[in-house]
């Protein structure tokens, strides 16, 4: 068994501000093409705020977002929780090169994967098609009729990889 890690707590505040009130990280490598601003909006219109924009005070004192600019981008005028960091500047610049990458390196359970898309088959619009998209990804339909199993109403769930029955 491995020592507990002590690791330092950089969040020195939490608040409630209009995002446009932030002022952006300009060396921010990342840009948001039109699809995905269109799903993060139907993304927020279904479940509403659910995360927090990340910030920093530069060497002006000013709150610079450089987590967020899409939400930024969508509503300048919206509040959104901001969660403020001790960063500096330099490390800003070098967290925003592996804060995105290291969260995509994540792998998803196929089985698990598909019996979520299973259960949201009547999910449509552009979210619908998102799905449809990830779906379609992963090998699974979601869009299968349902089939009796043991009495019961389910599509079966067949694995993209192996081709065994998952359900």
């Amino acid at each position: 068994m491995s020592e507990k890690s002590q690791w330092r707590n950089r969040i020195v505040e939490r608040r409630m501000m209009r995002v446009g009130e932030l002022k952006p990280f300009n060396l921010n490598p990342k840009h948001h093409p039109h699809v995905q601003n269109e799903r993060l909006k139907a993304l927020l219109d279904k479940f509403g705020i659910v995360g927090e924009i990340l910030a920093f005070r530069d060497d002006k004192g000013d709150l610079v977002c450089f987590d967020g600019h899409a939400r930024q981008g969508l509503d300048p005028n919206q509040e959104w929780p901001v969660c403020i960091l001790d960063l500096t500047f330099s490390e800003v610049k070098e967290l925003i090169l592996f804060f995105d990458p290291v969260a995509a390196l994540a792998q998803y359970d196929s089985p698990r994967q598909m019996d979520l898309m299973q259960d949201l088959r009547s999910v449509d619009g552009v979210l619908g098609a998102f799905l449809d998209e990830l779906a379609k990804d992963s090998g699974f339909k979601r869009s299968q009729p349902p089939a009796k199993k043991n009495g019961k109403s389910k599509s079966p769930v067949v694995c993209p990889h192996c081709g065994e029955e998952l359900s």
